[in-house]
């Protein structure tokens, strides 16, 4: 992932979980804990600038199902 870590998370806010970190336990993206609802994925990394696109691909189609 395309990442330097100058700020993290401390806290989650209510309702959310963490869904990934990096090798030093940082917490690098959160989801909500409800399934369902509208597309929420916050992360600590600039997804445009890797070579995986399915996190941008997931945000095309939940932009196009609304």
């Amino acid at each position: 992932m395309p990442t330097a870590h100058h700020q993290a998370i401390d806290r989650l806010g209510d309702g959310l979980v963490a869904t990934a970190w990096a090798p030093d336990g940082v917490i690098e993206a959160v989801e909500p804990g409800n399934a369902g609802g509208p597309f929420l994925l916050a992360v600590q990394w600039h997804p445009e600038a890797g070579t995986d696109p399915r996190l941008i691909e997931a945000l095309v189609a939940a932009a196009s199902a609304a």
